[in-house]
């Protein structure tokens, strides 16, 4: 159970950063 929480936290930081960098590129090209 353990390290299936582990393996599941670091994917929900994945998806997170994921969704955060695909924000900061949509401003990028609006800027552009």
């Amino acid at each position: 159970m353990t390290k299936y929480g582990k393996g599941r936290s670091k994917r929900c930081v994945w998806e997170v950063e994921a969704s955060f960098g695909a924000i900061v590129l949509a401003k990028r090209k609006r800027k552009d």
